[in-house]
């Protein structure tokens, strides 16, 4: 265990935190979430949330930031691994993904309906985005030059129809859509797009 004060322990206070206001975003939504709710979800005051945090925005951030890294991981290992382009590998982790974290999908919602209102928020979904998007591009980038892919395919537009089909994929299946039809069609496009 940590001292108490050390910067060890401030980053394990953090964390915990942030896996709590996780926890209680997804459940009551982040709109309606208050910091004293996350504070009494963890039985603390909520000063000692701002110790941490000086805003609910800064706490989105920090929660944004651990679960991108999570999903960049997983874009990652699935780049090196070979499995990004096996369509039916992602969808299967995608469609495990939604039903662990259908509250999660959810806030990710409410949050990108925010952020339409709100330059902050909409700066944390973008900076996101564009991370995620550059993975893939690298990716397509590689299979340009190994001539997997046309020589002339644009790999941003690429890499922003690989998300934009994810992120409709996720949301049909929260929506409870005929799993192996939204699979099939799913697979079908993006084999049309990646070869």
């Amino acid at each position: 265990m940590p001292r108490i004060g050390s910067e060890e322990y401030k980053e394990q206070v953090r964390r915990k935190i942030t896996a709590v206001a996780l926890e209680v975003f997804a459940r009551k939504g982040y709109r309606r979430t208050t910091m004293d709710d996350v504070a009494k979800q963890m039985n603390v005051t909520k000063p000692t949330i701002y110790l941490y945090f000086k805003n609910k925005e800064q706490l989105l951030r920090a929660i944004s930031e651990t679960q991108e890294t999570h999903l960049n991981e997983r874009l990652r290992k699935w780049v090196d691994e070979g499995n990004l382009w096996d369509y039916k590998t992602i969808l299967e982790s995608q469609a495990k993904s939604s039903i662990q974290n259908e509250h999660l999908l959810g806030l990710w919602l409410e949050i990108c309906s925010e952020a339409s209102r709100n330059a902050s928020i909409k700066k944390i979904v973008l900076e996101n985005f564009e991370r995620r998007r550059k993975i893939i591009e690298e990716a397509l980038e590689d299979r340009r030059n190994r001539n997997l892919i046309h020589p002339k395919s644009d790999s941003r537009s690429l890499s922003i129809a690989f998300i934009t089909i994810l992120i409709g994929y996720q949301v049909l299946q929260t929506l409870r859509i005929d799993k192996s039809e939204l699979r099939q069609a799913t697979g079908d496009l993006m084999k049309a797009m990646l070869g």
